[in-house]
């Protein structure tokens, strides 16, 4: 959706007003927030973090990647763990990517972090369907108040905002329970986690007593079709020293700490926005890897659609270009369109007397060559220029060959 307001009939571009916008306090945010009974998801500020981080943690990820190709014997455990967390980088948790962010310590990457904010909230005040009146007005009076043109501190804008950010409902950190399980068992570390129950409210027990042992035992035994009554009056009356020798007797493993699944579980069984619709973890399946997306390498996450976008630009200006040089006085872009520009064409060119099959053959393989040449001598000249970059990219990316060859073969054919 595009971030454009309708105010009497005039369009009115919302990404003019990001540059300075930033500038403001964030109690603008959380007052307007509270005048309208409005919530924000917490994605808005998860997706503003991994969109400015992404760079220094591809950079970081593909030195790994080369070192571990050039010399696999010098990956330290440590290294390992990490390429892990960046390879999965996408699916990180709120508080994972805030840690992230103090360990890089970049002002840089903290000013995008609010700008990208700002960005996703127009979007979503807009998808809200909230009245662009209200926006527009709302915007000029936050930019009334800007008194220094710097940019907050993020801790103070991530404080002055976390009453108008909520976890809908089944979600947490930013993530679904199914991608909360997986993605904090394979990024994250006990401390991390018992750091995001303390966030949600939720006291983590450090260990388990021995009634919580038994239970887990219990359960284990009777998973591995090993528990009858008589076993399980014994375990019932066991101490913790008697139930570690009896899993011997049994050849099982007695677990008498906290995993790092017993304390995802305990937070999403407590957690308020998930609790209702908690359900058991069954299995370490729930756990397994290939729960992540792996249609895309997580690396390329964000840059893939920027690419993308970037040679949907340079389209529309080989378009406008071909239009201009074929005689057209005028062409209309559609404001904020986020699909291909439509193009007016306005007193358009006389027809062209028919010629042959031979002509017509004869004119396209000597522009074709004329182009060609062009293209490669004068690369500065902005037709073949842009028509050249774009080509390559686009090579690269295997998209949109067929529409740039129409769009030449058009302007020949014009000629």
């Amino acid at each position: 959706m595009s971030n454009t307001l309708n105010i009497n009939g005039k369009k009115v571009a919302l990404k003019n007003y990001t540059d300075r916008i930033i500038y403001s306090s964030p109690i603008n945010i959380s007052s307007m927030c509270h005048d309208l009974n409005l919530k924000l998801p917490r994605t808005l500020r998860v997706n503003a973090y991994k969109k400015a981080l992404e760079s220094d943690f591809k950079k970081e990820y593909d030195t790994l990647l080369q070192q571990e190709k050039e010399n696999p014997q010098s990956i330290t455990l440590t290294e390992s763990k990490r390429m892990v967390r960046l390879k999965y980088r996408n699916s990180l948790s709120e508080t994972q990517l805030e840690k992230e962010r103090i360990n890089i310590n970049n002002t840089y990457i903290d000013e995008q972090i609010i700008g990208y904010f700002w960005e996703a909230l127009f979007t979503f005040l807009i998808q809200e369907d909230i009245n662009h009146l209200y926006i527009y007005g709302w915007i000029q009076e936050t930019l009334k108040t800007i008194t220094v043109e710097a940019v907050p501190e993020i801790s103070y804008f991530n404080n002055e905002i976390e009453s108008a950010i909520i976890d809908p409902e089944n979600t947490l950190d930013g993530l679904s329970p199914e991608m909360f399980r997986v993605a904090l068992f394979h990024t994250a570390n006990k401390q991390e986690i018992q750091t995001i129950g303390k966030k949600y409210g939720i006291d983590l027990p450090r260990s388990l007593n021995k009634k919580e042992v038994q239970k887990i035992f219990l359960e284990q035994l009777t998973k591995n079709n090993k528990l009858t009554p008589a076993i399980k009056e014994r375990v019932i009356n066991s101490t913790i020293k008697e139930l570690k020798a009896f899993a011997e007797e049994l050849e099982e493993e007695l677990q008498t700490y906290l995993t790092k699944e017993s304390l995802i579980e305990y937070i999403l069984e407590n957690a308020s926005s998930t609790k209702e619709n908690y359900y058991v973890a069954t299995s370490q399946e729930a756990y397994a890897e290939h729960h992540f997306n792996t249609k895309k390498d997580a690396e390329e996450t964000h840059s893939s659609n920027q690419e993308l976008l970037e040679i949907r630009e340079e389209l529309r200006q080989i378009k406008a270009l071909i239009q201009t040089l074929n005689g057209n006085n005028e062409v209309v872009h559609k404001q904020e369109d986020t699909e291909d520009i439509n193009l007016k064409t306005v007193n358009p060119p006389k027809r062209l007397p028919r010629l042959n099959v031979l002509d017509v053959f004869a004119g396209i393989l000597i522009i074709y060559l004329f182009l060609g040449l062009m293209t490669y001598f004068l690369r500065d000249f902005s037709v073949f220029a842009a028509i050249n970059n774009t080509f390559n990219r686009v090579t690269y990316r295997d998209y949109g060959l067929m529409e740039i060859y129409h769009l030449m073969l058009d302007f020949i054919i014009a000629r």
